[in-house]
């Protein structure tokens, strides 16, 4: 027998730590492949952590509201087999996690809007995950308390929460079938809206085909939904950031001497989007019905540059009115202008994508927001402390 050392996963540049909020397996309890092990908090998003091996979970090292730094060994799964504990987290292996968990995180972290309560108003925990899951698919608090949880001390899980929905839609079928013997006036049936029609696909004997997941389902809609709801309008500026790598060149040997973090153009980028929102409040609204709800937590970024991209498009996510998306910092040509006349020189430069609800932000405003986060971040002070 041997032990494997399941290790709490990177999940995105800037994140280092997360608070553990359920344990969904307890010391004893069978594991397969891929069973979420836990629920995790950071944030950025909530998700879960899942097993890459099958075992017995033989010991957990945290508690839960127990706050994990990435990498830290969370919980001891013993394995059927010989070898090592070296041999069963093997390289190989936890960097295949870790690429599997960024990817969930990624796609997860498109869905989710600002921080939910966790607790009913009845005192009921449900996870991050179970609400929301209900809140993608139209479940009210009403209809998630009355579901009987299979969890520890009766909470509820993802798997009681996705039966229930695949289960509404048929019981309602039935309610309205009951009303309807009642009812002695016929209710005219509404016409339905055309639905686009799929276009055919061949598939040939070599090609594989891959079950799209539940959470990619809920992700796909949520980004249907958005452009079919939003008035999706884009504004692209390029921002000299010049000064800004110069200056992280400089004091990022201290940094990481001190904070023991490598400190990445991340939290500098959010400084500025942050105090740019603070000067256009009307920017870090949310749409409900004819009403505007103007936010106090700040949402409003994606990083397309951390893959490489020049610049995107991103789609917003409802019910947020705006969204930004960083492109990646080049060395380009630029013509640099002085006292003694224009020259060609080498710059770091940075394109933003800015897409927002033309229903409730005008081109001004839009505008207006990028080219102040522009100026900020080209006038940043090359002797500022850190």
């Amino acid at each position: 027998m041997a032990k494997f050392e399941l290790k709490l996963p990177k999940m995105g540049e800037s994140v280092a730590e997360a608070t553990i909020t359920s344990w969904l397996k307890e010391v004893g309890d069978r594991i397969e492949l891929d069973d979420a092990v836990v629920e995790i908090a950071t944030d950025k998003v909530d998700s879960e952590v899942p097993s890459e091996v099958e075992g017995v979970l033989v010991e957990l090292l945290f508690a839960e509201n127990d706050v994990v730094k990435v990498g830290e060994t969370i919980a001891v799964i013993e394995v059927e087999g010989e070898g090592s504990d070296e041999e069963t987290t093997s390289n190989d292996t936890i960097v295949e996690a870790v690429v599997e968990v960024e990817k969930t995180v990624q796609n997860v972290v498109e869905v989710i809007a600002a921080p939910i309560d966790k607790k009913s108003a009845s005192g009921k925990f449900y996870s991050p995950l179970v609400r929301n899951i209900a809140e993608a698919e139209g479940v009210s608090m009403s209809q998630l308390e009355s579901i009987a949880g299979s969890g520890k001390d009766g909470r509820v899980t993802k798997d009681d929460i996705l039966s229930f929905i695949e289960n509404k839609g048929s019981v309602e079928k039935v309610e309205v079938k009951e009303v309807k013997k009642v009812v002695a006036t016929p209710v005219p049936t509404p016409t339905p809206k055309p639905q686009p029609k799929s276009t055919p696909v061949s598939i040939n004997g070599g090609d594989e085909i891959i079950e799209i997941s539940r959470m990619g389902k809920l992700v796909a809609k949520h980004m249907v939904d958005s452009v079919q709801t939003s008035a999706h309008v884009q504004s692209f500026i390029e921002i000299d950031v010049t000064n800004i790598v110069k200056w992280r060149t400089k004091v990022k040997d201290a940094f990481l001497s001190r904070e023991g973090e490598k400190l990445t153009f991340t939290p500098i980028l959010m400084q500025a989007v942050a105090n740019t929102i603070k000067k256009f409040p009307m920017i870090n609204i949310a749409v409900d019905g004819d009403r505007i709800i103007k936010r106090k937590n700040i949402n409003t970024v994606t990083n397309v540059g951390s893959f490489g991209s020049v610049m995107g498009t991103p789609i917003i996510n409802q019910p947020q009115v705006a969204i930004l998306a960083l492109g990646a910092i080049r060395k380009v040509p630029a013509v640099i202008e002085t006292s003694e006349g224009d020259f060609i020189g080498i710059r770091q430069k940075m394109f933003v994508s800015h897409s927002y609800d033309h229903r409730v932000v005008n081109g001004a405003l839009g505008g207006m927001f990028i080219k102040t986060l522009k100026e900020t971040l080209e006038a940043w002070d090359m002797n500022q402390e850190f």
